[in-house]
């Protein structure tokens, strides 16, 4: 029985590369802000509706988020959700802030914070899975780090009101929307903090090379530069397939009477995600899709304030506990979705995900 990825990235292919390699060839630069990352920088600034000088790409997009964070005043308490990828809380702790843990709405999994503490603190929101940039939700907020990793398909991309305290991180993973292999596009909301944290991603060299504020080895090389610019060149063709897979995996969803928020976001997004009605069956469809050689994953499987990860850094959880979060994890269960989809592929998951309903009701 052949195999269901869950996640089958697809980026672009060596010949519709070679074109930018070559230009690399004839450059011989490789690395250190070279040609084809100051393209790049152009091409998502239109794309963002922003000027260049307000886009820096970098490594990936953890540290994106960690070097936008440090440019914060030092130790200032970040909120963030707790349900969530850990490379968000990764990138406060790593970024020498605090980190306020808080439980995310039921409706849209998103952090559910009070704006009593906006004046004071910062906040890192997550677009879980590919939300919009709704921008005006936190324009409370004095400090925001917006970690749009997933959402390099979303349809409402117009950064050009940036307030000048924000960043916004998107990530190049192999996995996502856009997808290079690896790498982080970074939104500044101006030139001045675009160029400082360029300065972060280059050992924190300002003007001469000597480290005048903190930095790491952060740049994006010529080659991963090259891979992101042939994905934007494909852009129309990547966005029809994946626009292809959701319209498959919503019918099914539609069939089974289920569903998730990332289900009907505007633009594209790279998962499918589904929220079972009890964990107990949550659990039983997961088995019975392995035993059928279905592959599945659990997005989030564990609040990141259990992870033993934060378990000695100075952590702050605002009371009222983490319902939501807690009721996700039991719950929430990630099915196949790649450009690649097929009918046969989401007519075998749903029928197990039926077989499995039949045997409760």
């Amino acid at each position: 029985m052949d195999r269901v990825r869950v996640m089958w990235p697809r980026l672009p292919k060596a010949d519709d590369v070679a074109g930018y390699l070559r230009r690399m060839d004839a450059a011989r630069t490789y690395s250190n802000f070279g040609p084809l990352v100051t393209e790049l920088e152009a091409r998502y600034a239109e794309r963002f509706n922003v000027e260049p000088s307000r886009v820096v790409t970098c490594s990936s997009a953890t540290i994106g988020l960690q070097g936008a964070l440090e440019m914060l005043p030092a130790g200032t308490t970040v909120h963030c959700p707790s349900w969530t990828f850990p490379a968000t809380p990764m990138a406060i702790t790593n970024a020498g802030q605090c980190i306020a843990f808080h439980d995310v709405s039921d409706s849209d999994w998103q952090i559910d914070v009070d704006s009593e503490y906006a004046q004071r603190d910062a906040i890192v929101p997550v677009l879980p899975f590919g939300a919009q940039c709704d921008l005006a939700r936190w324009s409370q907020w004095k400090y925001v780090v917006l970690d749009a990793a997933a959402s390099g398909g979303a349809t409402d991309l117009d950064l050009s009101d940036l307030p000048a305290t924000w960043a916004v991180v998107v990530s190049l993973h192999a996995t996502k929307v856009l997808g290079a292999g690896e790498g982080g596009v970074v939104i500044l909301g101006t030139d001045a903090a675009a160029e400082r944290f360029r300065s972060f991603t280059n050992l924190g060299f300002v003007v001469t090379r000597s480290s005048d504020v903190s930095g790491t080895n952060a740049k994006l090389p010529e080659p991963g530069a090259a891979y992101a610019l042939a994905a934007l060149d494909q852009w129309q063709q990547e966005e029809f397939e994946w626009r292809a897979a959701r319209a498959l995996a919503n019918a099914a969803e539609m069939r089974l009477g289920l569903g998730s928020p990332c289900s009907s976001y505007p633009g594209v997004n790279p998962y499918w995600i589904l929220r079972f009605p009890t964990p107990e069956i949550r659990n039983a469809v997961e088995v019975a899709l392995a035993a059928q050689s279905i592959e599945s994953r659990r997005w989030w499987e564990k609040r990141c304030d259990q992870m033993s990860a934060f378990d000695t850094v100075d952590v702050e959880f605002p009371p009222g506990g983490f319902p939501v979060s807690d009721a996700l994890v039991a719950t929430v269960l990630g099915l196949p979705f790649h450009r690649d989809l097929t009918v046969v592929e989401v007519d075998r998951v749903v029928s197990v995900i039926e077989s499995v309903q039949g045997a409760v009701a």
